[in-house]
């Protein structure tokens, strides 16, 4: 066995013991006390393997068999997990006596000279309880053990036999390289296949071109669920409708609003520079700058497209010779820069004159980057004062406006419950228009934002005088009707505070600004439902093909469907037929209450009416008999599903695909798949549960919403991979499967105590 092996093998079991460095223990004088008679022989004896000897078992056999059943027991239970310990991998199915099989396998593993010490049992005991909820102590009370010390007992026995199933596991499995390669070439599985696909993008195309009436595609939208109408754009998430007051920096004047300004306090210094850094990007860019950007990025598209129109113009032919590079009338190459004029002339030339006329100028200061972009703080340190100013006043104005409205409601309700109430009032029915009048009169650059029709957030972007409004979004967290945004709001150009007057959730648009989108979704749609009725008609075309071809095979299947189904509907209306002659006998009863009559006699006017409905019932009873005779059926008809599937596809003059040999491992396997594979084939490689199918079979009709298809693909050939499977890394990742698909078939299959009497002549007495 390899080394690598046998590293990983160790990995996999816990103690990491080797098969022959085994630790010398005996169990002490005072522990054979504790146990009393156990060690008496026991009826039953084994054959020990290579010793050609028969050994008697112990009475403390039988009793660690016992307890290690019910510890194997607790395990699998899910109670709590014992770790490494092999037991716990040994099918109790078919165990007719699983503490003989301990029992023998303990006097297997004593008779083999494995034993195991105090220190290995406190090792493996840190280890499983480590971040356990329960003690050992808890354990020995469940399993009736009576205390800790007998619990370390029964671990050192599962131990002992763990060591002693594994040494066998080991001698009597391949668990070899050549052995995992056999394994490898025959687990990984090439698949071949045939696809017939339902594209819905030509049939999309046509009912775009010839929509239906706008009352249909209403409909249609009407039929969505809420969320696909909303991840379409075909409802506004919200719609509401404001009022408000809004201030425009340029045209108003903090001398206006002393009263508004009385306890106003100037800002400090530190948050004058706050503000700067906070609106230099929107407000403070210098001109020039902005000119310099436009012409920079409007040189780069420039550039690019030229470029590009370059790529795709440049083709000629191979072997084309790049001509030589140009030289200028000096002799030198193109590329080489210049002369300069009067280069050769010493101070004779231009540059002594520029060198003078320069001589007595200072030293030349150079701007950064941030100071050619924005504008100082020293420069418009007046109009961020100004604009604080100007905001104060405007926050006393929504206070006050907010006052107002809430008096104004709390009035309103005082009538409403008043005896001359007429219609009531709340914050909305507030006239802020007339009360902004009255506020701001001969004040300038305030203006009263008058309400617009119900729109979407997005709608409100653009606020006319006020300019850009970037926090819009804010608008989705204002709820309550009448109320006011807690807080002004600023754009470039103003500041401005709103009520809220009317809000509503999931609106559909109307149809003539959403018409295009519509009609696009609803062609899509109404292409793919097309392609999957398609695609389910020829599934079903191909069933009813083999069901001809399977001929008598399918025939007793069938008969024996109509006869169970025959004889279900004839239990059924004897068993409806009792029950209403059972009904009406009580009906003619003189001893049964008038009022009870009347509701046996509509009972049985329902059973009767329920055996005119015969075919509907025979209908649902040969569906729920079919679907339990599903897997028969489909075994039967599957040899004849590959020459059904052609016979249908040129019958209905369609074109068949081909696809493969691949490895159905592929998806998982290449981590740059779906960069090498697209479309309908990266789609059908992904079929993991149908590329698992036999031979011959058929996928259920599978949607590929990606490429706007609906396909059914028959499995045309499955077969061993053979050498090209083997890789490294499919070598190395599949050894894991490899080790523990065989360790658990023969733990499984070897150690139940049928099997174990066999293996070892085992004798009773």
């Amino acid at each position: 066995m390899s080394n690598s092996l046998f590293e990983k093998y160790k990995r996999w079991i816990y103690l990491g013991l080797t098969l022959f460095a085994l630790v010398t223990f005996s169990i002490t004088g005072a522990i054979y006390a504790f146990f009393g008679q156990v060690a008496k022989p026991a009826p039953g004896s084994i054959l020990v393997p290579g010793a050609d000897k028969r050994v008697h078992l112990t009475e403390m056999d039988l009793y660690f068999g016992q307890q290690l059943s019910r510890l194997q027991s607790y395990s699998v239970s899910g109670r709590f997990s014992f770790p490494a310990l092999i037991f716990n991998g040994i099918s109790m199915e078919g165990n007719s006596e699983p503490k003989f099989s301990y029992a023998i396998l303990r006097r297997l593993a004593i008779e083999g000279g494995l034993d195991v010490s105090d220190n290995e049992i406190k090792l493996y005991k840190e280890r499983v309880f480590k971040n356990a909820t329960v003690t050992p102590y808890d354990i020995a009370v469940s399993l009736r053990l009576g205390n800790e010390a007998t619990l370390d007992e029964v671990i050192r026995e599962a131990i002992r036999i763990s060591l002693y199933v594994r040494s066998e596991i080991l001698a009597m499995v391949d668990l070899g390289d050549a052995a995992l390669g056999e394994y490898v070439k025959k687990e990984r599985k090439l698949v071949s296949l045939s696809y017939v696909d339902f594209e819905a993008g030509p049939k999309q195309k046509e009912w775009e071109k010839n929509p239906p009436k706008d009352e249909v595609l209403l409909a249609w939208v009407k039929k969505l669920d809420s969320a696909r109408q909303l991840n379409l754009g075909f409802v506004d998430d919200v719609q509401l409708s404001f009022d408000g007051v809004g201030l425009d920096y340029a045209k108003a004047d903090p001398a206006e609003w002393k009263e508004e300004l009385k306890d106003f306090n100037p800002p400090a210094e530190e948050d004058l520079r706050a503000r700067y850094n906070q609106d230099r990007d929107q407000l403070y860019v210098r001109e020039e700058w902005k000119k310099k950007e436009a012409a920079e990025k409007a040189a780069a598209k420039k550039k690019a497209e030229e470029e590009k129109k370059k790529a795709e113009q440049k083709k000629g032919p191979k072997d084309q010779k790049k001509a030589p590079p140009k030289k200028d009338k000096d002799g030198g190459l193109l590329q080489d820069p210049p002369k300069t004029k009067g280069s050769d002339q010493g101070t004779k030339g231009t540059n002594q004159g520029k060198k003078d006329s320069k001589k007595d100028q200072g030293p030349v200061t150079v701007p950064t980057p941030e100071q050619a972009k924005y504008k100082s703080f020293e420069e418009v340190r007046a109009d961020i004062e100004r604009r604080i100013r100007l905001e104060a006043a405007l926050r006393n104005l929504l206070d006050r406006a907010r006052k107002a409205a809430e008096e104004f409601a709390s009035k309103a309700k005082g009538k409403k419950e008043g005896k001359d109430a007429k219609a009531g009032g709340s914050m909305k029915d507030f006239d802020l228009k007339a009360w902004f009048q009255t506020n701001t009169k001969g004040k300038k650059g305030v203006l009263y934002l008058d309400p617009k029709p119900m729109a979407n957030p997005e709608s409100y972007q653009d606020l006319g005088p006020l300019g850009k409004w970037e926090q819009f979004w804010i608008l989705r967290t204002f709820e309550q009707e009448g109320t006011f945004l807690a807080d002004i709001q600023r754009t470039n150009e103003g500041a401005f505070f709103i009520r809220l007057l009317r809000r509503k959730n999931n609106v559909l648009r109307p149809l003539a600004k959403i018409r295009k989108e519509v009609i696009k979704a609803y062609a899509e749609s109404e292409a793919m439902e097309w392609a999957k009725k398609e695609a389910k008609a020829f599934k079903e075309a191909v069933h009813k093909k083999a069901e001809v071809l399977a001929g008598e095979a399918f025939t007793k299947i069938r008969k024996k469907i109509e006869a169970e189904v025959a004889k279900q509907i004839a239990d059924w209306k004897k068993s409806v037929s009792s029950e209403i002659e059972k009904l009406q006998g009580k009906v003619n009863s003189d001893d049964i209450p008038q009022r009870a009559v009347s509701i046996y006699r509509k009972t049985i006017q329902k059973l009767q009416d329920s055996l005119k409905k015969v075919e509907e019932k025979t209908k649902k009873i040969r569906k729920e008999v079919e679907e339990s005779e599903k897997e028969e059926i489909h075994d039967v008809l599957l040899p004849f599903f590959a020459k059904a599937f052609d016979q249908v596809v040129a019958e209905k003059k369609l074109q068949a695909k081909k696809l493969g040999p691949f490895f159905r491992d592929l998806p998982s396997s290449n981590p740059r798949f779906h960069l090498l594979y697209k479309g309908l084939t990266r789609f059908l490689m992904q079929q993991t549960e149908f590329l698992r199918k036999k031979q011959g079979d058929l996928s259920d009709p599978l949607e590929d919403s990606e490429d706007k298809a609906w396909v059914v693909a028959r499995l045309d050939e499955v077969k061993e991979g053979g050498e090209k499977a083997l890789d490294r890394k499919h070598f190395l990742q599949m050894k894991d499967n490899f080790v523990n698909e065989r360790v658990q078939k023969v733990l499984k299959e070897a150690y139940t105590f049928d099997v174990l009497k066999k293996r070892f002549s085992f004798q009773a007495k």
